[in-house]
C-alpha cells in the first residue's frame, strides 16, 4: 500500500480549489490541460552566492554570455523556466520571508505569487505553464519542521495542498505529461536519517515509492523529457552523486562516480546532457556531462558558489 494518498477532495482529477471569481475560467483539471511545446532553447538559468547575498544569473550551455537578472540586497534563489522559456520562477526573501516569485526572462517585473506570508520555497511549473508545485512550511511537529507540497495557479489565488502528515516532501517535479509528480520525503520511522523519492500519480490518486534507502538521501527527481527515465542525487554510497533510473524505479545507477559532491540535476532541454552542481573543482561551480556520465566539464570557474541550474 502506498504511504500516501491525495485527499479525499483530491482525489481521481485533482481539481484545483476556486480560490476567487477571477478564478473560475482559468481553473480546471490540470492533468486535461494542453502541453506547451517545451523550447529547444539550452539557454541555463542558475542561483550564485557571492558570500553577501544569492542572485540569478543565465548563460548559454556552452558557459559563455553570462546576465545577473537580480541585482539587489536579498537572496534570490532556486530558479526555473517556464515551459516557453519567457519567465522564470523562483524563491527569494525580498519581502521578508522566503516567497516564490514569476519574472520575466529579463529579470523585470518580479511579482509574488504564493501565499503572502507563508514560507514557500522550490517551485516546478507544471508543463502548461498554468500552475507550480512547491514545498511550504506548515508548523512544527514533535520537533520536526513539517513542510508539504502544495499546486497553486501562477495567475490568481486558487491552491491545493497535496501531501499531508508530519514529514519533509520537497522537491516537486511534473512529469512530462503533467499527469504525475515526483518528489523527495523523509520517513517519520527513520526520522532525521534520510529523504527518499515519492511519484504521485493524479488519475489514481495513490503514491508509489521509486527509492528505498532510509538511512541515506535519494532527492531532487527530474523528468527526462520523454518521461521514460529520471534523475535525481542521493548520498547512498556515502557521498553525493548523480544518479538516473527508469520511470518505474528500475536500473538505478550512479553517473557521476566522483569523490566530491555533486547535486541538483537538471536535462537539458533538448533532453542530450544534464547539468548539476559540483564541488570537484574546490568550489560549487555548474557542470555538464553527458547522459552516460562522461566528459563531465565545469561551464563556470569563479570563487563564487554556483548552484542549482536549469534549463
Amino acid at each position: 500500500m502506498p504511504r500516501y494518498s491525495l485527499h479525499p477532495n483530491t482525489k481521481s482529477a485533482l481539481w484545483i480549489v476556486i480560490g476567487t471569481l477571477a478564478c473560475v475560467t482559468a481553473v480546471v483539471a490540470f492533468i486535461h490541460a494542453p502541453v506547451f511545446q517545451a523550447q529547444a532553447d539550452n539557454t541555463l538559468v542558475f542561483m550564485r552566492d557571492d558570500g553577501t547575498d544569492m542572485e540569478i544569473v543565465t548563460m548559454d550551455v556552452d558557459g559563455r554570455n553570462e546576465h545577473i537578472l537580480t541585482n539587489n540586497e536579498y537572496d534570490d534563489w532556486a530558479p526555473v523556466w517556464t515551459p516557453d522559456k519567457t519567465q522564470i520562477v523562483f524563491h527569494s526573501n525580498r519581502d521578508g520571508f522566503d516567497g516564490i516569485y514569476l519574472m520575466n526572462r529579463d529579470g523585470s517585473n518580479a511579482e509574488l505569487i504564493s501565499p503572502y506570508g507563508h514560507f514557500a520555497r522550490f517551485p516546478s511549473v507544471s508543463p502548461d505553464g498554468r500552475y507550480i508545485a512547491f514545498e511550504m512550511f506548515m508548523g512544527t511537529v514533535n520537533g520536526r519542521d513539517n513542510w508539504d507540497i502544495f499546486v497553486k495557479a501562477i495567475h490568481c489565488g486558487a491552491m491545493e495542498q497535496i501531501t499531508f502528515g508530519p514529514y519533509h516532501e520537497g522537491g516537486a517535479a511534473w512529469s512530462p505529461d503533467g499527469t504525475k509528480l515526483a518528489y523527495h520525503s523523509d520517513d517519520a520511522a527513520t526520522a532525521e536519517l534520510g529523504f527518499d523519492i515519492y511519484v504521485m500519480d493524479f488519475t489514481t490518486g495513490e503514491t508509489q515509492r521509486m527509492t528505498n534507502h532510509p538511512e541515506a538521501m535519494d532527492v531532487w527527481p527530474q523528468w527526462s523529457p520523454d518521461g521514460s527515465e529520471m534523475i535525481f542525487h542521493s548520498e547512498r554510497d556515502g557521498n553525493s552523486e548523480i544518479y538516473m533510473m527508469n520511470a518505474d524505479g528500475t536500473n538505478q545507477h550512479n553517473l557521476s562516480n566522483n569523490p566530491a559532491l555533486d547535486r541538483v540535476p537538471r536535462f537539458t532541454a533538448d533532453g542530450n546532457q544534464i547539468v548539476f552542481r559540483s564541488e570537484r573543482n574546490g568550489d560549487s561551480e555548474i557542470y555538464i556531462m553527458n547522459l552516460d556520465g562522461s566528459n563531465a566539464h565545469p561551464l563556470t570557474d569563479n570563487n563564487v558558489t554556483d548552484m542549482h541550474p536549469d534549463s
